[in-house]
């Protein structure tokens, strides 16, 4: 492999089934689930497809590139949690060349959420005891506890730690005053949700930064701050809601480097 090479493995999610979505596709083609292929100097090579249900996002263990997490996205049932481990060898006489990709396992049901619409997970990079999953339907955060025990892997995920309700937080943050003239709920279907995505929380992503842990509400029109530093004990204690201006409907951000 010459230094101007650039190989590396790629992975790419579909949506399965349209139906169970929050929102309506573009097209009409439907996925069969993650689709992992070598990129090599601008050219794609298809190895394999990871059979899986609507895996709208995946994401990679922090200390532990071989292992993913992928989410079932939908809003029939609570959201779940694939988590997939996978290997591969480079060509000895090639080494930009990746031979042998094969899935490890595939636990499909590894963990469900408490909600629906399952949008994110990660893990916090720092501690990488918790990770938390957001379920935009009903706008709620999961907070997961990380396998601590040197007996299994410590990228499985153990159990649910903290429930985050939104729609309980954003009630309860409004005046009397606003909760007469903007009273919040939960959408009924899919139709409802396209036309009055501002009536309720929907939460999109996550995002650890320092103590502080952020989730961008679209619905709410704002991005939670919560209070995170599980080495004291503090797991996502709410600390201020930061308004953006009207209708911005945020879903996810970033910070400068």
């Amino acid at each position: 492999m010459t230094e101007f090479d650039s190989s590396y493995l790629m992975f790419c999610s579909s949506y399965t089934d349209f139906d169970i979505l929050a929102h309506k596709p573009d097209n009409d083609k439907v996925g069969k689930g993650i689709y992992c292929f070598h990129f090599l100097n601008g050219k794609i090579k298809p190895l394999s497809i990871i059979p899986s249900l609507n895996p709208a996002v995946m994401g990679f263990h922090p200390s532990d590139p071989k292992t993913i997490y992928a989410l079932s996205e939908g809003i029939k049932e609570n959201g779940m949690i694939s988590k997939i481990e996978y290997d591969y060898s480079l060509n000895k006489n090639e080494p930009s060349q990746i031979e042998n990709f094969e899935i490890i396992s595939n636990d499909s049901s590894h963990k469900q959420t408490n909600g629906k619409s399952l949008c994110y997970f990660k893990i916090d990079p720092q501690s990488q005891k918790y990770g938390i999953a957001i379920n935009y339907w009903d706008g709620s955060a999961d907070v997961f506890e990380m396998n601590h025990d040197n007996k299994h892997s410590i990228t499985s995920i153990d159990k649910l730690y903290k429930h985050v309700d939104h729609m309980k937080l954003a009630i309860s943050l409004q005046s009397e005053e606003e909760k007469v003239s903007n009273p919040r709920r939960q959408v009924k279907d899919r139709e409802d949700h396209w036309r009055n995505r501002l009536v309720g929380p929907h939460a999109h992503s996550v995002h650890y930064h320092k103590h502080w842990v952020f989730i961008p509400d679209l619905g709410e029109n704002c991005i939670f701050q919560y209070g995170w530093n599980p080495e004291k004990g503090v797991i996502m204690d709410f600390e201020s809601q930061i308004k953006l201006t009207e209708t911005k409907g945020p879903r996810h951000m970033v910070f400068h480097p």
